[in-house]
């Protein structure tokens, strides 16, 4: 399954990646920053820069998962973003 991980270089995230992907799950990492794009590729995830607060370019990158997983402590208004057309797993 392709399952998109919001907030996969915090605390939870950095240790959520080998799991997902030792269940053979397809895993993109989103990040606020590019330099932490390469942290999450020698993981073995894909890495996507993305401002989560940007609901256009957010609902781009939720579109191609087939689930969501959120690690984030952000406004509510960010959940309805990463809800938006997938199942979300929590």
């Amino acid at each position: 399954m392709r399952v998109l991980l919001a907030g996969a270089t915090g605390v939870i995230g950095v240790r959520l990646v080998p799991l997902l992907i030792a269940a053979g799950h397809e895993v993109v990492g989103l990040t606020r920053t590019p330099e932490k794009v390469a942290q999450l590729e020698v993981a073995g995830a894909a890495g996507v820069t993305v401002d989560i607060l940007d609901a256009n370019a957010t609902r781009d990158v939720v579109a191609a998962a087939v689930a969501t997983v959120e690690t984030l402590d952000e406004p509510a208004g960010v959940l309805q973003i990463l809800d938006a057309g997938v199942t979300r797993v929590s």
